[in-house]
Protein backbone atom coordinates (compact mmCIF):
# COMPACT_ATOMS: atom_id res chain seq x y z
CA UNK A 1 0.00 0.00 0.00
CA UNK A 2 1.57 3.61 -1.00
CA UNK A 3 0.43 5.83 2.36
CA UNK A 4 0.30 9.42 1.47
CA UNK A 5 -0.79 12.53 2.99
CA UNK A 6 -4.33 12.41 1.09
CA UNK A 7 -4.96 9.71 3.31
CA UNK A 8 -5.39 12.04 6.45
CA UNK A 9 -8.02 13.89 4.19
CA UNK A 10 -9.66 10.38 3.16
CA UNK A 11 -9.82 9.12 6.72
CA UNK A 12 -11.47 12.35 8.34
CA UNK A 13 -8.42 13.03 10.99
CA UNK A 14 -8.03 16.37 9.14
CA UNK A 15 -11.12 17.17 9.87
CA UNK A 16 -11.09 16.32 13.25
CA UNK A 17 -8.11 18.15 14.32
CA UNK A 18 -9.21 21.47 12.49
CA UNK A 19 -12.35 21.18 14.40
CA UNK A 20 -10.78 20.84 17.55
CA UNK A 21 -8.64 24.53 16.27
CA UNK A 22 -5.35 22.95 14.94
CA UNK A 23 -3.27 24.17 12.00
CA UNK A 24 -2.97 20.39 10.32
CA UNK A 25 -0.25 19.78 7.74
CA UNK A 26 0.24 16.59 6.39
CA UNK A 27 3.31 16.01 4.40
CA UNK A 28 4.83 13.64 1.27
CA UNK A 29 8.04 12.54 1.88
CA UNK A 30 10.75 12.60 -0.72
CA UNK A 31 10.12 9.52 -2.47
CA UNK A 32 6.73 8.66 -1.24
CA UNK A 33 3.03 9.51 -2.15
CA UNK A 34 2.75 12.29 -4.84
CA UNK A 35 6.35 13.66 -4.05
CA UNK A 36 8.31 11.67 -6.34
CA UNK A 37 12.27 12.18 -6.65
CA UNK A 38 14.49 9.92 -4.34
CA UNK A 39 14.33 9.66 -0.86
CA UNK A 40 16.56 11.51 1.18
CA UNK A 41 20.01 10.17 2.98
CA UNK A 42 19.27 8.52 6.38
CA UNK A 43 21.38 11.18 7.52
CA UNK A 44 19.60 13.90 6.50
CA UNK A 45 16.08 13.09 7.79
CA UNK A 46 15.58 15.07 10.47
CA UNK A 47 17.23 18.44 9.16
CA UNK A 48 14.04 17.98 6.58
CA UNK A 49 11.50 17.83 8.82
CA UNK A 50 13.16 20.67 11.10
CA UNK A 51 13.16 22.77 7.63
CA UNK A 52 10.07 22.20 7.24
CA UNK A 53 8.51 23.17 11.17
CA UNK A 54 10.89 26.20 10.31
CA UNK A 55 9.59 27.29 7.05
CA UNK A 56 6.03 26.51 8.28
CA UNK A 57 5.93 28.24 11.48
CA UNK A 58 4.97 25.35 13.04
CA UNK A 59 7.46 24.88 16.09
CA UNK A 60 6.58 23.54 18.63
CA UNK A 61 4.55 20.94 16.40
CA UNK A 62 3.28 17.67 17.38
CA UNK A 63 3.56 14.92 14.69
CA UNK A 64 1.73 11.82 13.97
CA UNK A 65 4.30 9.31 12.61
CA UNK A 66 3.37 5.80 11.40
CA UNK A 67 5.92 3.64 10.17
CA UNK A 68 8.23 4.75 7.55
CA UNK A 69 8.15 8.57 8.27
CA UNK A 70 9.59 7.12 11.45
CA UNK A 71 12.93 7.49 9.45
CA UNK A 72 11.97 11.64 9.71
CA UNK A 73 10.75 11.82 13.03
CA UNK A 74 12.44 10.10 15.40
CA UNK A 75 15.96 11.81 13.79
CA UNK A 76 13.97 14.85 14.77
CA UNK A 77 12.83 14.25 17.76
CA UNK A 78 16.15 12.84 19.24
CA UNK A 79 18.17 15.77 18.00
CA UNK A 80 16.09 18.31 18.28
CA UNK A 81 14.71 18.29 21.38
CA UNK A 82 11.79 20.90 22.48
CA UNK A 83 10.59 21.48 18.67
CA UNK A 84 7.65 18.96 19.68
CA UNK A 85 5.05 19.77 21.79
CA UNK A 86 3.87 16.25 21.27
CA UNK A 87 4.43 12.64 19.19
CA UNK A 88 2.11 9.88 18.24
CA UNK A 89 4.24 7.16 16.63
CA UNK A 90 1.91 4.34 15.10
CA UNK A 91 4.12 1.75 14.48
CA UNK A 92 7.17 3.82 13.22
CA UNK A 93 10.39 1.55 11.78
CA UNK A 94 13.91 3.38 13.07
CA UNK A 95 13.90 2.74 16.25
CA UNK A 96 16.56 0.67 16.47
CA UNK A 97 18.97 3.49 15.45
CA UNK A 98 18.37 4.72 18.76
CA UNK A 99 19.89 3.59 22.18
CA UNK A 100 17.88 3.39 25.33
CA UNK A 101 19.90 6.20 26.95
CA UNK A 102 18.70 8.19 23.75
CA UNK A 103 15.08 7.62 24.62
CA UNK A 104 15.21 8.05 28.29
CA UNK A 105 16.79 11.49 27.68
CA UNK A 106 13.18 12.93 25.32
CA UNK A 107 10.71 14.65 27.55
CA UNK A 108 8.32 15.26 24.89
CA UNK A 109 4.85 13.74 25.83
CA UNK A 110 4.35 10.92 23.75
CA UNK A 111 1.36 8.51 22.40
CA UNK A 112 2.89 5.43 21.05
CA UNK A 113 0.07 3.16 18.92
CA UNK A 114 0.20 0.13 17.31
CA UNK A 115 -2.12 -2.16 16.16
CA UNK A 116 -3.04 -5.85 17.89
CA UNK A 117 -2.47 -8.38 14.73
CA UNK A 118 0.90 -6.06 13.78
CA UNK A 119 3.03 -8.91 15.86
CA UNK A 120 6.69 -7.69 14.58
CA UNK A 121 7.14 -4.22 13.56
CA UNK A 122 4.07 -2.92 16.31
CA UNK A 123 5.56 -4.62 18.93
CA UNK A 124 9.74 -4.48 18.22
CA UNK A 125 9.36 -0.55 17.79
CA UNK A 126 6.83 -0.15 21.05
CA UNK A 127 8.92 -2.25 23.45
CA UNK A 128 11.80 0.77 22.32
CA UNK A 129 9.94 3.81 22.78
CA UNK A 130 8.78 2.59 26.13
CA UNK A 131 11.71 4.03 27.55
CA UNK A 132 10.43 7.59 26.26
CA UNK A 133 9.70 8.69 30.23
CA UNK A 134 6.56 10.50 29.66
CA UNK A 135 4.96 7.73 27.39
CA UNK A 136 1.61 5.89 27.23
CA UNK A 137 1.26 2.64 25.24
CA UNK A 138 -2.06 2.16 23.09
CA UNK A 139 -3.01 -0.98 21.61
CA UNK A 140 -5.54 -0.71 18.68
CA UNK A 141 -7.84 -4.24 18.73
CA UNK A 142 -8.31 -6.02 15.63
CA UNK A 143 -5.55 -3.53 13.67
CA UNK A 144 -2.74 -4.71 11.45
CA UNK A 145 0.31 -2.12 10.93
CA UNK A 146 -1.64 0.78 9.48
CA UNK A 147 -3.51 0.30 12.60
CA UNK A 148 -5.42 3.89 11.71
CA UNK A 149 -6.75 2.45 9.22
CA UNK A 150 -8.44 -0.04 10.78
CA UNK A 151 -9.83 1.70 13.89
CA UNK A 152 -9.83 5.18 12.36
CA UNK A 153 -12.67 6.08 15.34
CA UNK A 154 -10.76 4.57 18.19
CA UNK A 155 -7.45 6.24 16.46
CA UNK A 156 -8.90 9.54 16.16
CA UNK A 157 -10.69 9.21 20.14
CA UNK A 158 -6.94 8.81 21.25
CA UNK A 159 -5.44 11.75 19.46
CA UNK A 160 -8.34 14.09 20.37
CA UNK A 161 -7.71 13.24 24.35
CA UNK A 162 -4.04 13.45 24.13
CA UNK A 163 -4.40 16.87 21.91
CA UNK A 164 -6.74 17.46 24.84
CA UNK A 165 -4.19 16.60 27.80
CA UNK A 166 -1.31 18.66 25.47
CA UNK A 167 -3.71 21.87 25.80
CA UNK A 168 -3.94 21.91 29.53
CA UNK A 169 0.18 21.77 29.77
Amino acid sequence: MNFKSSTWHSLGTFDHLVAMGHRVVAVDLPGYGETGGDQLDENLRGDFLDRIVSALKLDPVVVVSPSMSGTYSLPFLVNFPGKMTGYVPVAPIFTEKFTREQYEKIRTPTLIIYGELDKDLGRESTKRLRNIPNSQVQELPKAKHPAYLDQPQLFHKLLYNFLLVLGKH
